[in-house]
């Protein structure tokens, strides 16, 4: 048996060792809700970025620069749609023809494919309708089931748009 062999060796039992002596000590556990008292604790700075972002808009609202900001963004909305209407009434053979030509060219075709695909899938489906008889049971049964999962998801909807409860706080200013 070569020294390397004996070292790795030894190191195994010494690590056997120092688990066993390790596992027999009392173990101290922290109080229930010491984690969230620390965690609540902590600090977590935002970046630079946001801050930023919240101090400019800050200002913007506090000097009152937002409204001028808001009513220049809606007048040049308004300006280039009055922009955009005025070119279209200008040219309006040139955009009529277009229209018309872009039409023909791929709105006939694309309407023409889509009647042919929803006849074909109403004509699968009508054939497999057909093709299955449903008890009166099992018919009852789908139906309460959609109705079921419908009043389901409008309750699950109704509890998510509902403001969260907030705990009233009461203060004792009696001396």
């Amino acid at each position: 048996m070569n020294d390397r062999t004996y070292s790795n060796r030894s190191r195994e039992h010494d690590d056997v060792v120092l688990d066993r002596q390790l596992a027999s000590l009392k173990h101290y556990s922290p109080a229930p809700g010491f984690e969230d008292r620390v965690m609540a604790q902590v600090f977590t700075p935002r970046p630079n970025w946001i801050r930023g972002i919240k101090r400019h808009g800050r200002a913007l609202v506090d000097t009152g620069r937002l409204r001028w900001l808001l009513g220049g963004l809606a007048g040049a909305s308004v300006c280039s749609m009055c922009v955009v209407s005025a070119l279209v009434a200008l040219n309006a053979g040139a955009v009529a023809a277009s229209l018309n030509s872009l039409f023909a060219q791929v709105g006939l075709p694309a309407w023409r494919a889509l009647l042919g695909m929803t006849a074909h899938a109403v004509r699968d489906a009508s054939s497999l309708i057909n093709s299955v008889t449903l008890s009166g049971q099992v018919v009852a049964a789908v139906l309460a089931s959609l109705v079921l999962i419908v009043t389901f998801n409008a309750w699950i909807l109704h509890r998510l748009i509902q403001p969260a409860e907030v705990e009233k706080v009461k203060f004792d200013v009696s001396p």
